[in-house]
């Protein structure tokens, strides 16, 4: 419905402000709004453009113009020129210009009154004021009189329009210069745009740009003076580095602040060629005169130190004007300035120079996109004077002078495109030779110091692992290669001087600079290649002379220097014509990467194989006596297991995680291949029968331990592809392999009997149709039974359950945040929920502010998490219904305390400011319009006087401010309505931009408040919206803070007006409320009858349903969405997060939290009815807050003792065994465990006899293996994938099938007839 009065809506902030994709009713609501957002701008363009066919008519008499098409043509085309201009009576306007003169000279503080009055005179009047006094005219259109213009009263009214310009120009130049100390940028900028336009409306825009460039020039002439130049009889590169770094930050300053303030009133072409001139170029100039006066106290160094005198120096000149410096050198001194000797400390000082040049032209350009980017949508005020009737600066000029002055203004700023150039490059022009030069001399000297200490430390018996440097790893989510964790501390030494150095090949992409780049690829690549030689060197005295442990070191310091490599190349291909720089080294490390990954893994496998394996005693399998008496596994089985805890402890320390995992799987996946292939042959006696059901076991219990550390993902563990995960997919071949050899060989005869009397045609045809690969995971569900029957038939990565993704995550060398991600979501949230519920809310439980800091941090960060996973919109009401329930915070929601600070709020809060930030700051932009124009002294603070405005021309028709002032306020109740309007008008857009997570939790609010408060049924979020709204109008401090402008006492008052408007709406009004509130609303309703209850059910509509689907279809789309939740969409979700405001610190808080609480957050996990273990520690685990996760060091004898962290606790397994299920390896505690709040997590250090004796946390219990509980029946009848030919060589292995065997009568029958089913037949063919 089109409004009906004389004013129109500016629907410039009408829009949905979206920040996710839109459902089909926003994008349908979204369309219809458009739609009918144009037709009411066609409206209104048609009827401005009838008031402009009404004004054309009364101007061109005697042509009349029909159409609307016509008007548009006549303005298009150059007809203005035919319209007669009449000028005022001289007296007149020699009159008002000696008022103003008069007023300057006398009366002080009157110049800001004064401009206001002649840029009134001019956008309300139509008058044009001449920019030049090169013979222009006061000229108004008019259609009463002439009046002739007497010659000398014509050029004494020009004489006198100077001087007020001139007076004007001092107060406004004055401001200028003032405001370059205001430190706040916003406020510059508009001060800055509002005093050049008050410059470009008193003279011509070349001479204003030009006046204003020699400003700026000078001002970063005296920073240059100031910071850099302070000492320029003895230059030195540290000081000229320390200088141009404190300088250019306050240069980029001033850039943008000009940028912004020129962007609305020149071309871009003129602004671009501003800042040319105005800063790049006088910066390169200055460098120019730094450098060259460098060398000049170099020559008279060198010359100082030598019989030869140079013969003449070199004169220097600048030429101010132009900006550029000539020098006369003589040849002689040139030839020597090309070989000047350049020390080592001034290399690094010019690098650092040189860097920070590379940045002020990174961040130019950046600032250069940003803004031009901005002014693609402010291009209809790109012309300061569009608000003036302007019209040529003097009609009765010559045409000549047109010409010059056109001529002029051309020179001086051309309209082509001018890019941003900086040549500071030229400046180190006479330094190039030099500098390649000494970059080589450098670079090799670093590099032979640095390999000459590495071999005295080696000679002295300090080892490469000895001597090691940790590199630090940047929080970056998208980072393509993980760097390496420690590198040998030569290597890293030599890397860090020489990327010192760098800059000074990044920037040599000029031809004259080109020897600095090649000097320094020569250079560099000889390096990497002496530390490759010097690193094979090292990897030969392993393990003869050296631990195993250098190795690592080895690989680690080798792929650090590959992707310094990489680095380099990638940066210096873009200058390069896409060139390899580094071909043949980067070939030369990845070739050496393998060597070295195959001598790790070959040697790790060659101890097992020789060494560790290699029991005599506990693999003597004939021996008639029994092993311990069967109350343990081998020692070479436990040594094994230790032996792959050590290797992950070293790897997880040094080689970066992806290339750890791997050499760990290939090493578990060949050691297990050579236990498969050994314990299938073997054809033991029957009382070391039992020893290998023991080994068996404990070989499968293990594996499944460190299986979890060498996948990266639940897909790899579950469904792992040959082609992709080969290690894992062997690993669990060869556990198979296990499997099917402990239930063949060590079986109950009568159990084997049962399933194999048939033949092994029968058992094979009695096997289930499975999916393939799902045998892969059958020794699995014999290991733990927490992998049950259904998940290993249909694996998928959304069957896991909760503790055993906590698991995978913890196992991996770094975190995962795909994993972090996943489980926060599990299990509709079981994680978050676990964490929040335990959280203190009375600050009375709070003893330490340290700890109440650490958990409101906890807080926030999971709410802000689950609030920026868009794609599941009831994860945060699934998260946080627990904790507002427990802790009763629904009715502070919901009542919205002013002093209530609770954490839940406030980042609901934070959401609800960033969806009404645009309209309230378009709301503060129209009540600052509203301003200017109802109160004219807030801009300046005087009225023009009357003996001023007498002075005034009458055909000008000028209506004071003050006259306006009193017009414009009885129209208040209309504006004021046009201001809630705009608000009304955005509601729906203000619901829509709001994430749906937030959406559901209201929802869900209203359902828990549906009994307390009915009349927030399908409008609490909107009420909510409303009332933060208007808090924040009635707060002057906050819509400050969020809108950026400045609010005075008329502002704040028009804004509580507001704010009792909305109130009143919403059915919220004060006990008394204002009589002028009702009168808006009512104005309102006869503009658009009905229009406020329309929008506010489409924002309603937006709160209820379109939040969300109906519980069946959600429940639905839920568990589709749980199903198809791929790495994919996981790391879509993540990238989201990351992306918003302080989604990476608070994923890394939420997992360490989870890394310090582990065992706590197991034991939580599993009183939610997850299935329980069995053997864990007697003592409760405490949640902890704060403290430091140190890396696992390496126990042998907690290792040797341990499954996991937990003991190997023979005794308690024996009792627990046939009286629970065995799932989570070993044993659970018995005692709960405490919650507490502070404390440190203790560093975890390797402790060998800790790991000697635990698989992962749980105790290396010798009793439970022994007497595990097989369900032989089960087992033998699982998917084992045997073939027949593997079932008789297995079966014949044995004890039973032995000659030597005692057999009772019924166990003689059962192997007859196995021999005559499975041997006899063979014999016969």
């Amino acid at each position: 419905m089109a409004w009906e009065g004389d004013y129109h809506l500016d629907y410039s902030c009408s829009g949905y402000m979206l920040d996710c994709i839109p459902g089909d009713l926003e994008l349908h609501q979204a369309l219809d709004d458009i739609d009918e957002r144009l037709k009411q701008n066609a409206a209104g363009i048609e009827e401005t453009v009838k008031e402009l066919q009404s004004d054309l008519d009364k101007l061109c008499a005697g042509q009349k113009l029909e159409k609307n098409g016509d008007c548009l043509q006549w303005l298009n085309s150059s007809n203005c020129s035919s319209v007669k201009l009449f000028t005022t009576p001289c007296n007149q306007l020699t009159d008002f210009l000696k008022a103003l003169l008069h007023f300057l000279k006398t009366e002080k503080g009157l110049e800001e009154m004064i401009m206001q009055l002649l840029l009134d005179l001019s956008s309300e009047c139509g008058v044009v004021f001449p920019l030049t006094s090169c013979g222009a005219s006061f000229h108004i259109p008019s259609t009463t009189s002439i009046h002739t213009v007497e010659d000398n009263g014509f050029l004494n009214a020009l004489s006198m329009w100077d001087d007020v310009r001139l007076y004007l120009r001092r107060f406004i130049i004055d401001k200028l210069q003032n405001c370059q100390e205001i430190n706040d940028v916003l406020p510059t900028i508009q001060l800055k745009t509002q005093c050049l336009q008050q410059l470009l409306f008193l003279y011509p825009e070349t001479e204003v740009l030009t006046r204003y460039q020699n400003m700026q020039y000078q001002s970063v002439q005296d920073l240059l003076q100031n910071k850099v130049l302070i000492n320029i009889s003895e230059i030195s590169f540290d000081e000229m580095t320390h200088g141009f770094e404190v300088m250019i930050p306050l240069v980029l300053t001033m850039m943008r602040q000009d940028l912004y303030a020129l962007r609305t009133l020149a071309e871009d072409s003129k602004v671009q060629k501003f800042i040319n001139d105005t800063y790049l170029q006088n910066i390169a100039s200055e460098l120019y005169i730094l450098i060259e006066k460098f060398c000049e106290q170099q020559l008279k160094k060198n010359a100082m130190h030598s019989t030869k005198q140079l013969s003449t120096k070199a004169n220097k000149y600048l030429n101010k004007q132009k900006r550029t410096v000539h020098s006369v050198v003589t040849q002689e001194q040139s030839k020597q300035i090309g070989n000047l000797d350049i020390t080592t400390q001034q290399l690094r000082s010019l690098s650092q120079l040189i860097k920070i040049l590379i940045l002020l032209e990174k961040r130019m350009k950046e600032l250069l996109s940003e803004v031009f980017l901005e002014s693609t949508f402010t291009q209809q005020g790109r012309n300061v004077r569009g608000v003036l009737k302007k019209a040529p600066a003097n009609i009765d000029m010559s045409s000549d002078m047109n010409k010059t002055c056109m001529q002029d203004d051309q020179l001086l700023f051309m309209a082509e495109y001018v890019s941003l150039e900086c040549d500071w490059r030229n400046a180190f022009k006479e330094l190039a030779h030099s500098a390649a030069y000494s970059v080589k001399m450098v670079i090799e000297e670093i590099c032979s110091k640095y390999l000459e200490q590495e071999t005295n430390l080696y000679n002295s018996g300090k080892s490469l692992a000895m001597c090691t440097q940790s590199v630090e790893a940047k929080w970056n989510q998208c980072t393509e290669k993980e760097p390496s964790k420690k590198v040998t501390k030569f290597c890293s030494d030599i890397m860090m001087d020489i990327d010192t150095l760098f800059p000074l090949a990044l920037a040599s992409n000029e031809n004259f600079l080109q020897e600095i780049r090649e000097n320094f690829v020569e250079s560099y690549s000889k390096v990497a290649a002496d530390v490759l030689s010097r690193l094979e060197e090292r990897s030969k005295d392993v393990p003869s002379k050296v631990p195993v442990q250098n190795l690592y070191i080895i690989l680690s310091t080798a792929i650090f220097v590959h992707n310094f490599l990489t680095k380099y190349e990638n940066a210096l291909k873009q200058t390069s014509k896409n060139r390899s720089l580094f071909l043949l080294p980067v070939q030369q490390y990845q070739e050496f990467i393998k060597v070295i990954q195959f001598q790790i893994t070959s040697y790790n496998i060659r101890v097992c194989a020789t060494s560790i394996f290699q029991d005599a005693q506990s693999h003597h399998w004939e021996d008639s006596k029994s092993f311990y008496e069967g109350e343990r596994c081998s020692f070479s089985i436990q040594m094994w297991h230790y032996h792959c805890c050590a290797l992950r402890h070293d790897l997880w320390s040094v080689v970066p995680s992806k290339i750890a995992q791997e050499l760990l799987a290939e090493v578990l996946s060949e050691t297990l291949s050579i236990l498969a292939s050994r314990y299938s042959q073997c054809c033991p006696t029957y009382k070391r029968t039992s020893q290998l059901r023991t080994d068996i076991t404990a070989i499968l219990l293990c594996t499944e331990n460190l299986l979890w550390s060498v996948c990266q993902s639940a897909e790899e563990l579950l469904q792992p592809l040959e082609d992709t995960s080969h290690w894992i997919f062997t690993i669990h071949n060869h556990c198979n392999t296990l499997l099917a050899a402990l239930a063949v060989l060590t079986s109950p005869l009568d159990k084997l009997y049962e399933v194999f009397c048939g033949g092994f045609c029968e058992y094979d045809a009695a096997q289930p149709l499975k999916p393939v690969n799902c045998g892969l995971l059958e020794w699995l569900r014999w290991i733990q039974s927490s992998f049950s029957y259904e998940l290993l038939s249909s694996p998928s990565c959304d069957k896991i359950s909760v503790d055993q993704h906590l698991t995978l995550l913890l196992s991996q060398p770094r975190c995962d945040w795909n994993l972090l991600l996943q489980i926060l979501i599990l299990q509709d949230c079981l994680v978050p929920r676990i964490l929040l519920n335990n959280m203190s809310t009375d600050p009375k439980n709070v003893v330490d502010e340290y700890i109440e800091e650490k958990q409101s941090a906890l807080i926030e960060a999971i709410v802000m998490v689950m609030a920026y996973c868009k794609s599941l919109p009831k994860h945060l009401g699934i998260v946080l219904e627990g904790y507002m329930d427990k802790h009763q915070l629904w009715n502070k929601l919901c009542y919205l305390a002013a002093e209530d600070e609770s954490d839940v709020p406030r980042c609901l809060k934070l959401f609800i400011s960033k969806a009404i930030k645009p309209i309230l700051k378009h709301v503060i932009s129209l009540l600052h319009t509203w301003q200017a124009l109802e109160n004219p002294g807030t801009c300046h603070k005087q009225v023009p006087p009357e003996s001023l405005l007498s002075k005034i021309p009458k055909e000008w028709d000028y209506v004071p401010r003050e006259f306006k002032r009193r017009e414009y306020g009885k129209n208040f109740t209309k504006h004021a309505a046009q201001v809630i309007s705009v608000l009304i008008d955005n509601l729906p857009a203000i619901i829509v931009s709001i994430p749906s997570t937030i959406k559901y939790l209201f929802n869900l609010a209203e359902k828990k408040l549906m009994n307390n408060i009915p009349e927030l049924i399908n409008s609490y979020l909107l009420w909510y919206v409303i009332t933060i709204f208007c808090r924040t109008l009635e707060d002057g401090n906050a819509t400050e803070l969020i809108s950026g402008f400045t609010i005075d006492r008329w502002c704040k008052g028009k804004l509580e007006l507001v704010s009792e408007c909305l109130l009143n709406i919403m059915g919220q009004q004060k006990e008394n409320p204002k009589p002028v509130i009702q009168k808006i609303i009512n104005c309102l309703e006869k503009q658009r009858p009905k229009w406020i209850e329309g929008q506010l059910q489409n924002a309603k509509k937006f709160c209820s349903d379109s939040a969300f689907l109906t519980d069946k279809d959600s429940i639905a789309q839920e568990k589709d969405c749980m199903a198809e939740l791929t790495e994919q969409k996981i790391s879509m979700m993540l990238l989201d997060i990351c992306h918003q405001p302080g989604g990476n610190e608070y994923l890394r808080q939420i997992y360490h939290i989870i890394q310090l609480n582990e065992d706590w957050l197991k034991e939580q996990i599993y009183s939610q009815d997850i299935s329980h273990g069995f053997g864990t520690s007697q003592n409760p685990k405490q949640f902890i807050l704060n403290g430091f996760h140190q890396p696992l060091m390496f126990n042998p004898m907690h290792v040797f003792n341990h499954i996991g962290s937990t003991n190997f606790n023979q005794d308690w397994l024996k009792e627990q065994i046939y009286s629970q299920d065995i799932s989570h390896g070993f044993g659970t505690s018995q005692n709960p465990k405490q919650f507490i709040l502070n404390g440190f997590h203790q560093p975890l250090m390797f402790n060998p006899m800790h790991v000697f004796n635990h698989i992962g946390s749980t105790n290396f219990n010798q009793s439970t293996i022994t007497e595990w509980n097989w369900d032989w029946s089960k087992v033998l009848r699982s998917t084992l994938g045997l073939s027949q030919l593997t079932f008789r060589t297995l079966l014949a292995n044995r004890w039973e099938m032995q000659a030597y065997s005692t057999l009772e009568a019924k166990e003689k029958d059962m192997i007859d007839h196995l021999q005559r089913m499975y041997f006899t037949e063979v014999k016969d063919n």
